[in-house]
């Protein structure tokens, strides 16, 4: 079967157009990887924000509160998820300190998705994820996903996707979030004025 090659450049979810690759063999998959383009983030904001994550200043000890309790399971299980999340949340928090030092929408953005990860409070999110690890590029899809803007159960989701958690656990979480992401840090991340955009659409 003929594999097909091409560069074209290609409108990106952050609002950024760049040259993308593709490589298919069938109208398809054609079609595939160009959906998978547009709704990915462009090579200078991938490489800005493993750039920030990679510098990040490392991590001082994490404060014992402001997490919220955690729910499910036996104790065991929970005590195992709690180890899990306190050992997630130091890994990124001196990602938070680099966040904090700009106005940067990019890492706004990624700042909100990992607050989005510690409002998680089953215990099984937790213990799976830890199967998954947690990186960068997983950060990433996650923040792609709420940049797409609409969203549904049906939406493939990586193991261990915050945004995929909060899909089937509470529409009404991403729905609330996404609003805020396209009405006030997409605009800023596309270099655009701030336009109010419509509510994310449930499909069946």
């Amino acid at each position: 079967m003929t594999t097909t090659h091409f560069s074209a450049p290609t409108r990106r979810v952050c609002g950024h157009t760049d040259n993308a690759s593709f490589h298919y063999h069938s109208s398809k998959a054609r079609q595939d990887e160009e959906r998978y383009a547009r709704y990915s983030l462009c090579s200078d904001c991938s490489k800005q924000l493993r750039s920030a994550w990679a510098s990040a200043p490392a991590a001082q000890a994490v404060a014992e509160s402001g997490l919220p309790d955690l729910w499910g399971g036996s104790a065991k299980q929970q005590a195992w998820a709690d180890r899990i999340r306190r050992s997630r949340q130091q890994l990124v928090a001196g990602f938070h300190v680099r966040v904090v030092e700009t106005q940067d929408p990019l890492l706004e953005l990624a700042s909100l998705t990992l607050d989005l990860m510690f409002r998680i409070q089953d215990q099984g999110f937790w213990i799976t994820s830890e199967k998954a690890s947690f990186h960068v590029d997983a950060l990433k899809v996650d923040m792609e996903l709420l940049l797409k803007g609409r969203l549904s159960p049906l939406d493939r989701t990586m193991a261990g996707s915050v945004v995929g958690y909060w899909l089937q656990a509470d529409w009404s979480v991403i729905n609330s979030l996404a609003r805020d992401v396209s009405d006030r840090i997409k605009p800023r991340l596309a270099g655009e004025p701030s336009v109010a955009a419509p509510a994310l659409m449930q499909t069946a």
